[in-house]
């Protein structure tokens, strides 16, 4: 809420960054990882994100930064956890934590500051180094590009030529403006303070090519292309071992007026290059941007209605109606749904049940059905609209015994893509409430990789106390989830909450579920580039076979109504 009441001028743009140092009870082949949390409440804090995974060293450094408000009148409180991954059914290991005010890191010398991690035991298990950096208020940019290096020096005759590059960024410059236009010399700039906001893979040979790099201006040069940064160029040691080649430091300006740079190697020799490849500075677009443009949010609802949950005349079922109050199912789709809804033009969505049979139908157990009982109109205009038909629907349907998620996704997902033929500013978001496991995971895994290349974002909240640890998977924060042909999702696009973990707080049930969401949308967009700014409104006529009409209109041949006019999806 405080959001809400604040001015420009009470709040400035920040970035953290992390690193840690002299981590002790680390495996030496083992990955560190870090998990930052905002205090919320005394004792409850909730998870903003966490940081790429580093691995065999005791000194990671995380180029994973995390962009906040800094607002100077208000006690903002975050705690910082380190965790080493592990492959077994035991789960990651928590290293050590450590809370702290962002007051304190902008009040320190030089706004960082290094904090001993806390465990269980007295002994601290590491430290952790966080550094703060103002992020201009100047208009956004993201910056794509390559790098191709040439003449990768060897060690010595015999060794095989395995690199990568990481790339710094000038965290504070002791230079005035007049100097930073000038050339920038390795022995200028080279103790100062960098932070790392980019580290590539290891490539063999001699020359070798980076995969392409996007990342926001905020980032990479705080938006002022007169920003130094340096590129490091390291001989890559599977132990960890890994060996300073050279760098080369420079500015976007520079890049801008030419594309190949020499590096000064270690050695002396100064024959090895690094080139910008099809290097793009766009202007980036931010959620709201997006907004002004016309892009309308589709929610689309999904609720299983499997055996697991019960009878609904069972008071001990999730699916018990409770007279004065809402049980769980109600209570997550008007949580989250109430603000979803505000985004969409038309004011109407959908709900769909899955893991049911109804009584009148001659046809199996369905896991796609319109909670409305109508195939041609399953939109709702509010949710006590939605929340009858709820009602209707639990006493009129057999429930089956187990939940599958693939049949749901495929048709929605079908329909989204559709309607994005239209309008390209058609979004959806399908939001998936269950109690379940999934019997058909793969399959699942198969949709959410295609729905991944659509503008589509996936929330599923699980309600009750069983085993959601196959929904945990799905929601990829670490390991991006891959089809069975092996491809990966292009984008992350689900977020899983266990509803258990917020009962009685609905307002961090939506911050906690709708927190990734603007991220999930602009990404989409700025993969997509550039779109229409003029787009046609699109409105669904009741009556109209939904997926019959979706497919016509993909297709172009539109729909006429009697007055031969034309009518759009909503």
């Amino acid at each position: 809420m405080l959001k809400a009441f604040m001015h420009d001028e009470d709040y400035e743009k920040v970035a953290l960054f992390f690193s840690c140092e002299s981590i002790i009870k680390f495996s030496p082949t083992g990955e560190l990882y870090l998990v930052l949390l905002k205090q919320i409440e005394k004792f409850r804090f909730m998870e903003i994100g966490r940081t790429e995974g580093v691995r065999h060293t005791i000194d990671p450094e995380f180029t994973k930064n995390f962009e906040l408000n800094f607002v100077f009148k208000t006690i903002q409180c975050f705690k910082v956890q380190v965790f080493e991954r592990s492959d077994n059914s035991m789960g990651d290991s928590l290293i050590g934590s450590v809370v702290f005010e962002l007051a304190d890191i902008a009040g320190s010398f030089n706004t960082q500051k290094l904090i001993s991690l806390q465990r269980d035991e007295d002994e601290s298990p590491g430290q952790c180094l966080i550094r703060m950096d103002k992020i201009e208020s100047a208009k956004n940019y993201e910056f794509s590009f390559a790098l191709k290096v040439t003449n990768v020096p060897k060690r010595c005759l015999f060794s095989r030529v395995t690199s990568f590059l990481k790339i710094y960024k000038l965290r504070r410059s002791p230079l005035g403006s007049s100097q930073l236009k000038q050339t920038i010399f390795f022995q200028n700039l080279q103790d100062e303070d960098w932070l790392c906001i980019e580290t590539t893979s290891p490539e063999k040979g001699k020359s070798f090519e980076t995969k392409p790099i996007s990342i926001k201006g905020s980032k990479l040069c705080n938006n002022d292309f007169t920003l130094p940064l340096k590129v490091e160029l390291w001989k890559y040691k599977a132990d960890g071992s890994h060996h300073l080649l050279g760098l080369v430091i420079l500015k976007v300006a520079d890049v801008l007026a030419r594309k190949i740079f020499r590096f000064n190697l270690l050695n002396g020799n100064s024959k090895s290059l690094l080139e910008f490849t099809g290097f793009i500075a766009a202007d980036l677009l931010t959620f709201t941007d997006y907004l002004k443009e016309g892009l309308n949010i589709n929610l689309m609802v999904g609720i299983d209605f499997s055996l697991s949950s019960k009878k609904p005349t069972d008071p001990t079922s999730l699916h018990y109606l409770k007279p004065g109050s809402l049980n769980v199912y109600q209570q997550v789709i008007l949580a989250i749904g109430e603000i979803i809804g505000r985004y969409n033009h038309s004011k109407r969505f959908s709900a769909f049940g899955l893991g049911a049979k109804r009584n009148n139908s001659t046809s199996s157990v369905s896991q796609f059905f319109p909670l409305k009982n109508d195939q041609k109109n399953p939109f709702f205009s509010s949710f006590d609209e939605l929340f009858e038909a709820y009602k209707a629907t639990l006493a009129d349907i057999t429930y089956s015994g187990i939940t599958l998620y693939a049949p749901v996704l495929k048709q929605i997902v079908d329909y989204s893509e559709a309607r994005y033929k239209v309008n390209p500013y058609n979004y959806t978001i399908i939001l998936l409430v269950t109690d379940g496991v999934i019997h058909d995971l793969q399959e699942t895994k198969d949709e959410i990789v295609r729905a991944s290349a659509l503008p589509i974002s996936i929330i599923i909240v699980g309600v009750g106390y069983n085993d959601f640890s196959s929904m945990e998977a799905l929601d990829a924060d670490q390991t991006p989830i891959t089809n069975s042909k092996g491809q990966p999702m292009s984008r992350d696009i689900v977020q899983f909450v266990p509803f258990n973990k917020f009962a009685n707080h609905p307002i961090m049930l939506r911050h906690e579920v709708l927190e990734e969401l603007p991220e999930q949308v602009t990404s989409f967009y700025h993969k997509k580039g550039p779109l229409p700014r003029k787009t046609r409104m699109s409105i669904f006529r009741p009556g109209d076979d939904l997926m019959a009409w979706a497919r016509a209109m993909a297709g172009g041949s539109g729909h006429q109504d009697q007055n031969n006019t034309t009518v759009n999806i909503s």
